[in-house]
């Protein structure tokens, strides 16, 4: 039937006419579909905004997509890209911070992200992006126990990596700036002023420092030139705020020279916060180094804690508790020193009997109110009391011989005794002890006005002083005693003194911060203030100004052809009268009387500095320099006898300090925080009437000499005009380096380095233009290597997932061996030669530790 046939040809025809055109239309589909795709995927869009574990924004931080740089984050810390990407490797990197990564497979033509960065396990110089207005520097204190430590005083260890600061004891927590003595620091904690010891004389005696690093949330520091809201010192002010943990957390250390833990946590509700934190520390094998052999028995530990609760919406108070007790107690035996040079080189060894004991006990407690009466006003008032009671007691006999050794290397008998030059003793002895206390009031206030920023504060402390001074010094050298007296017998030096010291002071400052647009996006950021300061004891009252500018230039650098970067430059002058009025050791003259006649030393600083964000190896680093230049009148001078600072109890000096310091930090080793560090300094003073007379003999020789011609016939009279104060340290280095091996990225090795040029010093016998000698130069390397056995940010099961990390570490302390001074003893031969003998520092030591953070 040629119609149905028809007509199904038909039917067929016009159904594969169909399954064409579906065919057809599914095919312009599935282009079109996967043509959207392309086009959706090649436009994908990542934006988003970084933050720091606060939530506040971080500027300028760089966003790398797949190893190519991107982005870079605004000032409200958002930013925005591009990508036409399968699978992208994020990478978000800032100084200061840890280097986030992340991996992203993108789906969608728009990406949200968010980056919250963690601070750098190091402590590392943080610059604040926002404007600042005064002359402080935000340091890190995220793991900075990783740093390898003799003291184990971490704090002592940032301190150490800023340029300006020389620290040439690793026993010690005390610490030198740009010239100042190690009394001129101020040290702050939670906002209440911590005290150096009183009766320490060497590093090994001090014990813990105040500060718990494991409780530390932020470190602000600056080394001259601070606002009028901090203290009357003249060097620099060290500001530290314990944590306020918002989930539980903790930290625990264990190792050969002791160990701390410390933990805290909040309810459930925010309104309560707490954290404590326990430490103990015994230095036997570090001491063990010293080139004094002995029975050495040091044990130090101490208790802390801090805690808030919000009582209301706008109002918070807190407590601080700080429990130490310190003791030191050694038994020396036997000393040998080998010093001198090839021209001659000598040996002093000594026999000792006796003992020594010296022990600290302190507790400071303080209770803050913090009231918000608006958005724009804050009270801050503070009641505080700090208490200690030291004690030093010895009794130290020693038989010395000064003799000469054989100096050819050649000889089979090389290194022994030739000849002796000298025999003598001394016998050491001290009761000492005193008792301390001041109790506090201050209140701040702070206002916010449009753009300015308003401070004022006011405070209010007496202060509570017993000291007994009872100790001699007899030294027998070379036959006779010393002072020599054919009549009777006299020791070398003998201090007797009862003192008792009531008094009070009253501070008060005020300063205001603000911020002037500048064409081209630029700014300047002023804070100016003043603070004054009335000291009952004196009845002195004075007052200066503080002020700093800085200027901020918006300066675009081209980084490829498709992104510029603002990066960041600062450019600050500051300006300050920082008086000094004494406190107790500061009353205190070299016969342990306090002296009622004492002025506030005073001190003006003019600093110049520049802040610049570099990127090197597509990676941002910090360049840090100052010019300073300070003036000091009505100085008190002093002596330095390893930390123990004795002054002369008469504002009897001017002087001066200059110099500069430049430091550079950032990933030297991509994701490894480093720095490089180097300051220049000169400090002098000039005692006022001060002169050295010289006798002559008749025969032309100054007396004493090695004449026998002892009968003086003329003088000579010198005027010593500037000498090198005793913290002269003029070219200090340092460096910490922080790599991973290859292949094993959880093995990581610091290395601190540090160098500083010899210290000035001279005889003891208290005359200053003597003190023109310089002591061998400092050199340091310590080296450690930490196993990092759980990782930060990966999940683990057991019991290995309560811990955020655990590290085992083993330090090298020393690694060089090297042989640094700390101070001399002086000894006369059977001629009448003076001969200094070098206190030598600890040696090389190996120290293991176990770090768990949870």
């Amino acid at each position: 039937m040629p119609g149905l046939n028809s007509l199904r040809l038909g039917k067929k025809e016009n159904l594969n006419a169909k399954k064409i055109k579906g065919i057809l239309i599914r095919s312009f589909l599935c282009l079109f579909l996967a043509f959207a795709f392309t086009s959706t995927f090649a436009q994908t869009t990542f934006s988003g905004w970084i933050t720091e574990e606060t939530g506040s924004p971080v500027p300028n931080a760089i966003i790398i997509a797949n190893d190519s740089v991107v982005a870079v984050s605004t000032e409200d810390g958002t930013f925005s890209f591009n990508g036409n990407y399968q699978k992208v490797k994020i990478q978000v990197r800032h100084t200061g911070f840890q280097p986030f990564y992340r991996v992203i497979q993108p789906k969608g033509n728009e990406v949200k992200l968010k980056f919250e960065l963690d601070y750098l396990q190091l402590s590392e110089v943080l610059i604040e992006e926002k404007a600042r207005t005064d002359n402080l520097q935000k340091l890190s204190a995220k793991d900075i126990s990783e740093i390898p430590s003799a003291s184990g005083d971490f704090i002592q260890q940032v301190l150490g990596a800023q340029a300006g600061v020389a620290i040439n004891n690793e026993l010690s927590a005390s610490y030198s700036v740009r010239g100042g003595s190690y009394d001129e620091n101020l040290v702050y904690v939670n906002g209440i002023r911590v005290y150096r010891p009183f009766l320490v004389r060497a590093g090994q005696q001090e014990g813990l420092s105040f500060i718990n690093s494991a409780m530390v949330e932020n470190i602000n520091f600056s080394a001259g030139g601070f606002a009028a809201r901090y203290g009357d010192k003249m060097s620099s002010v060290l500001d530290i705020t314990y944590k306020k943990p918002k989930k539980f957390e903790g930290e625990a250390e264990l190792g050969l020279m002791g160990g701390n833990f410390a933990a805290g946590s909040a309810s459930l509700d925010g309104k309560w916060t707490y954290i404590g934190g326990i430490r103990y520390r015994a230095n036997g094998l570090l001491l063990g180094s010293l080139e004094t052999r002995g029975e050495y028995q040091p044990q130090f530990w101490d208790a802390q804690f801090y805690g808030t609760h919000q009582l209301s919406d706008k109002t918070e108070i807190g407590l601080l508790a700080v429990h130490s007790n310190n003791r030191f107690r050694f038994v020396p035996q036997t000393r040998e020193t080998d010093f001198g040079g090839f021209a001659q080189a000598l040996k002093f060894t000594v026999f000792f009997d006796g003992q020594e004991e010296s022990r600290q006990s302190a507790t400071t407690t303080a209770l803050e109110i913090n009231h918000q009466f608006s958005n724009r006003s804050k009270l801050n008032v503070t009641l505080s009391n700090f208490g200690t009671v030291q004690t030093e007691n010895f009794d130290i006999v020693g038989q010395y011989r000064l003799d000469e050794t054989n100096r050819d290397f050649g000889s089979d008998e090389f290194g022994d005794v030739v000849r002796n030059l000298g025999i003598g003793g001394f016998l050491n002895n001290a009761r000492n002890r005193i008792d301390g206390n001041v109790s506090s009031i201050q209140a701040r206030h702070s206002y916010s006005l449009g753009r300015h920023f308003i401070r004022t504060g006011a405070s209010y402390s007496i202060e509570n002083f017993t000291e007994k001074v009872k100790e001699y010094q007899y030294v027998d050298s070379a036959d006779y005693s010393i002072p020599r007296d054919p009549n009777q017998l006299l020791v070398f030096e003998n201090l007797r003194a009862r003192n008792k010291l009531n008094t009070s002071r009253i501070q008060f400052f005020a300063e205001d911060e603000w911020k002037i647009d500048l064409p081209k996006d630029a700014e300047l950021a002023i804070n100016a203030g003043f603070r004054g300061h009335y000291y009952q004891y004196n009845n002195q009252f004075v007052a200066g100004p503080r002020a700093s500018i800085a200027f901020y230039p918006k300066i675009i650098n081209q980084i490829n052809d498709s992104l510029s970067v603002n990066r960041e430059m600062v450019v600050r002058l500051s300006y300050g009268q920082y008086y000094q009025p004494p406190f107790y050791r500061d009353l205190r003259s070299l016969n342990g009387v306090i002296s009622p006649d004492i002025r506030a030393q005073k001190s003006t600083h003019y600093v110049l500095s520049l802040e610049y964000g570099l990127i090197i190896w597509d990676r941002p680093f910090k360049l840090l320099s100052e010019f300073y230049y300070k003036d000091y009148d009505n100085l008190i001078p002093y002596e330095l006898e390893n930390v123990r600072i004795r002054y002369y109890g008469e504002n009897s000096a001017k002087g001066y300090a200059t110099g500069f310091d430049v430091k550079l930090n950032g990933e030297f080793i991509e994701g490894l925080e480093s720095w490089l560090s180097l300051g220049v300094l000169s400090t002098e003073e000039d005692l006022f009437n001060d002169r050295e007379e010289i006798y002559l003999n008749s025969d032309g020789d100054t007396i004493p000499s090695f004449s026998f011609n002892k009968t003086p016939v003329d003088t000579i009279v010198n005027f010593p005009g500037f000498i090198p104060r005793p913290t002269d340290q003029r070219l200090r280095f340092g460096m910490f380096f922080r790599d991973q091996m290859p292949g094993f990225e959880d093995l990581t090795v610091q290395l601190n380095f540090l160098f500083g040029t010899g210290l000035p010093f001279g005889p003891p016998d208290f005359n200053r233009y003597k003190d023109i000698l310089r002591t061998t130069s400092y050199k340091r390397v310590d080296v450690g290597f930490s196993k990092e056995f759980i990782k930060a940010g990966k999940e683990y099961s057991g019991l290995r997932k309560n811990l955020k990390s655990l590290n085992f570490s083993v330090e090298i302390l020393n690694l060089l061996d090297a042989q640094n001074v700390v101070n001399h003893t002086w000894i006369k031969d059977v001629s009448g030669g003076q001969f200094a003998i070098p206190n030598y520092l600890t040696r090389r030591r190996i120290n293991l530790k176990l770090t768990a953070l949870f």
